[in-house]
């Protein structure tokens, strides 16, 4: 299965390989090389940088982003509500207007809590009151950041074979977050894109456009194949820089093994699921997912294609459920 001429797909011998390698494109042409990794800072031109260790990348890799929001520190609230005598009282505890905001759940275990620590009632239903103020923030702060691990998958909109919507694979490597006066803010992503590439994209993102400009899919398994489901495969592609990307599909019939798949060019294709979930970790997919690697196993009688759901109609799967996960925003490239 490749959207290609007809060109044959080479031999597999890299994905076997201890040090797998794969297709470079650059300048229209093609060479192989090792795999660079996609958070080391590609050599372009003069700003070309020694990159880090890769026991050092994915230390940074596995730590969560989590960004320090613009809402006022406690200090500050309590020293407007001339309650600054208390400051030592919750810094004692280590409280901070955040872990605040989250015994919000009652006002009766509010105040039983606060008067704990020593804070008079008519201070704590006072106090209780002004940080109410920031609870809205904080709780979508909460939603946004738990997308926010570094080096997640990030999948980037682009347009290949017969200008068909598919996805650049790529990782998440920086979040910011922008204040756009009177209040307001926003979250800025840095993506770099396509992996296994020379010299991959930096891009700039703003959380508002995931879903159109780009999608922080969900991990393997972690939503329930069903009929009805949205999913991605990987394609070869020469349209698209690094010679494959993602494409889009429906799941028609789905039998507990086999899901059958209409992708948005209209082709159906049968995929056993779940398949070569070793390919879905970024860290492989980085490494091993090449335009050679792709051809080949679009190649073969049997399907072997990976398959990720980014969109279930019985939303997370039942592990996952118990965890509290939530799903991703819906893509747009059905309209």
């Amino acid at each position: 299965r490749t959207r290609d001429s007809g060109r044959e797909a080479s031999s597999p011998s890299e994905w076997e390989a201890s040090s797998p390698s794969c297709t470079f494109q650059k300048d229209g042409m093609t060479t192989e090389g090792t795999s660079p990794t996609a958070t080391t800072q590609a050599a372009v031109g003069d700003d070309a940088k020694k990159p880090a260790s890769k026991e050092e990348e994915k230390l940074k890799r596995s730590k969560p982003y989590e960004p320090s929001s613009d809402m006022p520190n406690l200090n500050a609230v309590l020293s407007r509500l001339k309650m600054d005598s208390y400051s030592d009282v919750f810094e004692k505890h280590n409280l901070s207007l955040t872990s605040l905001i989250g015994m919000l759940s009652s006002e009766e275990k509010w105040t039983a809590s606060v008067v704990e620590l020593g804070v008079k009632k008519g201070h704590a239903a006072r106090l209780r009151r002004e940080i109410r103020k920031y609870e809205l923030v904080w709780r979508k702060d909460v939603e946004a950041q738990k997308k926010f691990v570094l080096g997640r998958r990030a999948i980037v909109r682009t347009t290949g074979y017969e200008n068909n919507i598919c996805w650049s694979e790529g990782r998440l490597v920086k979040v910011e977050r922008l204040d756009k006066g009177e209040g307001k803010s926003s979250w800025e992503l840095t993506i770099k894109y396509p992996l296994c590439v020379s010299s991959p994209i930096t891009g700039k993102f703003s959380l508002e456009e995931e879903g159109e400009k780009f999608l922080l899919p969900a991990e393997s398994l972690e939503l329930e194949m069903a009929k009805g489901a949205r999913v991605i495969s990987c394609f070869s592609d020469p349209e698209v820089i690094g010679g494959w990307a993602w494409y889009e599909g429906d799941v028609l019939e789905w039998d507990g093994e086999t899901a059958r798949v209409r992708y948005i060019d209209g082709i159906e294709w049968e995929h056993p699921f779940p398949q070569r979930l070793e390919m879905l970790d970024i860290e492989k997919s980085e490494e091993v997912l090449s335009r050679n690697i792709v051809e080949y196993l679009g190649d073969q009688e049997a399907n072997l294609l990976p398959l990720l759901v980014i969109q279930s109609p019985l939303g997370s799967s039942k592990v996952r459920r118990k965890e509290g996960q939530f799903e991703p925003k819906k893509s747009t490239t059905d309209a």
